[in-house]
């Protein structure tokens, strides 16, 4: 027992400063660990606000697309893009912006950006920083367009009258011999603007009704032509008989329209020499679908 030897102080103190150097060192790490892992969680849940806005406005159709800016946070997102636990907030800002690509036909696009931001501290703890995430895409002006318009309800008898024209129908009448008039109050019945040429398809169809007290004679008809603009007809004039066929349809292509504004102009006249017989439009549909031009040589 003489001979036992215990641990002096020094030792003492060394063992002391060799275990808080340890315990510095791991507690860094478990301290480092947590906020990297808090930077990776930031990280991902700003990307995920940040695909989530993007995908909401590629979504929509390319005019609906309107150039500018709009923000918001993740609250007007989803319930589930609630604030983390360290507070932490997502600010997201959507911009629009609109182009043309370069050529001879300069086709617009509209390219959308979305940035979310949101602060954050360093692994010290000490510095806060701000994080942005990004992501673009651009979106295209359509291949294909549909318009469409029609009447909402059927127009009482009375209210669009087709014109008479006193000449009967012979084999080669020409145009100006019909007394042509607009459907509705004008011949104007859709309008469209498209920024590169387009090939198009036309499709009307036009329910008519007549005087019953004045019936037509079975081969009285209805004559129906469609124009682009002030031009000539597109298509043919359509011959329909009255009686036997009060549905009128018709689709005709028209090929190369420029860019640009445009109207569809549908006319319309009765062929008859009895000024009593009287010939009504009760409804309409036009439809002009638009699709690439095709330079085809």
């Amino acid at each position: 027992m003489k001979n036992a030897k215990g641990l002096s102080l020094i030792e003492i103190l060394v063992v002391l400063i060799i275990t808080g150097l340890i315990a510095a060192c791991v507690s860094a790490a478990v301290i480092g660990g947590y906020y990297m892992l808090k930077q990776a969680e930031h990280k991902s849940r700003a990307m995920s606000i940040t695909h989530v806005k993007l995908q909401e406005y590629l979504s929509h159709s390319f005019d609906n697309l309107q150039p500018g800016q709009e923000s918001g946070n993740e609250s007007n997102i989803s319930n589930a893009f609630v604030e983390t636990q360290d507070n932490t907030y997502f600010n997201w800002t959507v911009f629009i912006d609109q182009d043309k690509t370069m050529g001879a036909n300069r086709v617009p696009y509209k390219n959308v950006t979305v940035e979310t931001k949101y602060s954050e501290v360093d692994p010290q703890g000490k510095a806060v920083n701000t994080r942005t995430i990004r992501l673009s895409n651009v979106v295209p002006y359509p291949l294909i367009h549909i318009l469409s318009r029609k009447s909402q309800a059927p127009f009482p008898d009375g209210k669009y009258e087709a014109p008479r024209t006193d000449l009967r129908y012979y084999p080669g009448m020409k145009e100006e011999e019909y007394n042509w008039a607009g459907i509705l109050d004008g011949a104007k019945v859709l309008d469209f603007n498209y920024a590169v040429p387009k090939d198009l398809i036309i499709m009307y169809n036009l329910a008519i009704s007549y005087d019953t007290d004045h019936p037509p004679d079975p081969d009285e008809t209805v004559m129906t032509r469609c124009r682009i603009d002030n031009g000539g007809t597109e298509g043919i004039i359509t011959r329909t008989p009255i009686r036997s066929q009060v549905f009128i349809n018709n689709i005709l292509q028209v090929g190369n329209v420029g860019a640009g504004p445009h109207t569809v102009h549908i006319e319309w006249c009765h062929e008859s020499d009895n000024a009593g017989v009287k010939v009504w439009l009760r409804a309409y549909d036009v439809t002009v679908v638009a699709v690439e031009y095709k330079d085809n040589p």
